[in-house]
C-alpha cells in the first residue's frame, strides 16, 4: 500500500483561524483544515486519488494561504517511490521550489543509520549498480521548512502529522 500527500503548512495557530479562514479560500479541491503543532496548521487534500492534484489548482490554493498568511509551503509526498518536493510561496507567488535534485544524501552504517559526516551525495552521483545504502539527510521537504526559516523540529511535528493520519491510500 502506497499514500499520496499533499498539504499546504503556513504559520498560523488553528484555534484562531479554523472558523473563518476556509471562506477565505476559493477551490474545487477537498480539503481539510488541521493543526500541527500550536504555531502551524495545514490544509491537506482528502481526495481519494493515485495521482497528485491538478498542479494549478493547488498552487492557487498555496498562493491565496501565503496572501492571508505571508508565506506557504506547498508539500508533496508519494510514498510508493518516495517523492517529495516542496514549493515556497510568499505574498502570492511561488519563490523557491525542492525536489530530488536538491536533496543531500549519505552512506548508511551497517545498523541502517545515516552516516551523518560522512561524504554527502546529490542523487545523480549514487550509482544505479552501488551495493551501497544510502538515506536523506536534507529531503526536498525538511529544505522547504528550512527555507521558510521554520524551526527544523517542525519537520519531526509534520512527519508525525503525515504518518498518523488517513492520507490518500491505495
Amino acid at each position: 500500500m502506497s499514500c499520496i500527500f499533499e498539504a499546504i503548512l503556513f504559520k498560523a495557530n488553528f484555534e484562531q483561524i479554523k472558523d473563518n479562514i476556509n471562506q477565505e479560500i476559493s477551490t474545487n479541491l477537498k480539503l481539510r483544515l488541521d493543526k500541527i503543532n500550536d504555531d502551524f496548521s495545514c490544509f491537506h487534500v482528502v481526495e481519494n486519488s493515485r495521482i497528485f492534484s491538478s498542479e494549478s489548482e493547488i498552487d492557487c490554493v498555496a498562493s491565496q494561504i501565503s496572501i492571508i498568511c505571508s508565506q506557504a509551503l506547498l508539500i508533496r509526498y508519494e510514498g510508493r517511490v518516495a517523492y517529495r518536493e516542496s514549493t515556497v510561496f510568499q505574498e502570492g507567488y511561488p519563490i523557491k521550489k525542492f525536489d530530488l535534485d536538491d536533496e543531500i544524501w549519505v552512506m548508511v552504517d551497517e545498523n541502517g543509520e545515516p552516516i551523518i559526516n560522512g561524504k554527502q551525495f546529490r542523487v545523480e552521483q549514487i550509482e544505479d549498480d552501488d551495493d551501497e545504502e544510502y538515506e536523506t539527510i536534507y529531503n526536498a521537504i525538511g529544505l522547504g521548512i528550512e527555507y521558510i526559516g521554520i524551526n527544523k523540529d517542525i519537520y519531526k511535528d509534520v512527519r508525525s502529522f503525515v504518518t498518523k493520519s488517513n492520507w490518500r491510500y491505495y
